[in-house]
């Protein structure tokens, strides 16, 4: 275990912001305990925490304010290493024996150490398991835990400028891949084949790992998050593609949709309607515009079109593909649009025979916004050769 508890350097962007809501919410640590969370708040990717089924695998970080001024991560002994070798603000990182012990117990120790056991500590309840709360409310029976989870997604809601590079990084070579859809995809092609020709330009271009790729063709293109099949491409068919991957854990999702061959009056009517949609809303999108206001805007468009509105129209991306804000109907996710957000925008219509999905993302700029995917030109459905 390490004993240095001083923060590497200066403290970055995201560890000051977590300094200063702590003053304004009165706690004396702030607990990260989700993989985004962590991932955010050290910097650089636990590689166990991007890996499903380790859920035993936990790290953790605390962040204290600057009076205090001890800041610690908490890893699995076997990426001792890579945290040490990857981490950019933490020099006191601790580690715990697989098998052995739970990071909770280190975690209780280390908020021990730091003169914590009776502290107001804010830890992310949402996800932290029932097993490992217990472990910290016996340890620290004194202590006062706060749910932070709303406090993380407000934070992790504006990206700093490095966050930003590596969104506009990950969103520009996922539609780079769409791009090479419209040159090398064509009729007798298998939805695998088409995903194989996306993978190998996704990583091409910067692309780290994905974690979704959707490639829906014909009759599958109405079925949410399917993966690719053995489906054959055919003249007529609408394809719709959805790409989310990677770089340092920061997500591209970007959807287009495609028609092999001529699109029918129908389907070229449809996609008419929902570019029609998007350009309203993009309209909107500034800093100061509320939530609610976008998605009014894309109800009353969809109303005006006869098409069933869905519940949510766009979100924020970053470290999850879903983040704060929502644009949704619900008033409990109303949020005022800020400098530093970047959004997915995305109206959609899979409610009849084939699937529309038109997905940009974009940065919100001090008077409006950044497209970042801005490869190819989606006015009207993108073709592949029939």
């Amino acid at each position: 275990m390490a004993t240095t508890s001083v923060t590497k350097g200066n403290a970055s962007e995201i560890l000051q912001k977590q300094k200063k809501v702590m003053v304004a919410e009165g706690l004396d640590a702030l607990v990260a305990v989700a993989p985004e969370s962590v991932i955010y708040t050290c910097g650089f990717v636990i590689p166990s925490l991007r890996i499903q089924g380790l859920h035993r695998r936990l790290a953790m970080t605390v962040v204290t304010p600057e009076q205090t001024n001890r800041d610690a991560l908490v890893v699995v002994d076997m990426e001792t290493s890579t945290a040490k070798r990857g981490s950019k603000w933490f020099t006191d990182i601790r580690t715990y024996k697989e098998f052995e012990q739970e990071a909770a117990e280190v975690m209780a120790d280390t908020l021990k150490e730091f003169g914590l056991s009776k502290g107001r500590i804010g830890i992310e309840l949402d996800y932290l398991p029932a097993m490992d709360f217990e472990v910290l409310r016996k340890a620290l029976p004194s202590a006062e835990f706060v749910n932070a989870n709303k406090i993380f997604l407000e934070l992790r809601s504006v990206k700093t400028p490095e966050e930003i590079d590596r969104l506009r990084k990950a969103g520009r070579a996922a539609d780079k891949a769409h791009l090479q859809v419209t040159k090398q995809a064509k009729a007798g092609m298998t939805e695998m084949q088409v995903a194989n020709l996306i993978t190998e330009t996704m990583f091409k271009e910067g692309i780290e790992d994905i974690s979704v790729l959707i490639v829906a063709s014909g009759e599958r293109s109405v079925l949410p998050n399917v993966g690719p099949s053995p489906r054959v491409l055919t003249a007529g068919d609408i394809v719709r593609i959805d790409l989310l991957g990677h770089v340092g854990a920061y997500f591209s999702d970007v959807a287009r949709t495609y028609i092999v061959g001529e699109p029918t009056a129908e389907q070229a009517d449809i996609w008419d309607k929902l570019v029609k949609t998007l350009d309203a809303l993009k309209a909107e999108i500034r800093p100061g515009v509320t939530t609610k206001r976008i998605y009014e805007v894309f109800s009353n468009c969809f109303q005006r079109f006869n098409l069933p509105a869905t519940a949510f129209v766009g979100h924020g991306l970053g470290l999850s593909v879903h983040e704060h804000p929502w644009m949704s109907k619900f008033d409990r996710f109303e949020r005022t649009i800020e400098e530093g957000m970047v959004l997915c925008v995305e109206p959609y219509y899979i409610a009849g025979k084939d699937g529309f999905q038109l997905e940009d993302e974009i940065i919100v700029t001090h008077d409006g916004f950044e497209l970042i995917t801005n490869q190819v030109d989606t006015r009207k459905l993108l073709r592949i050769a029939a």
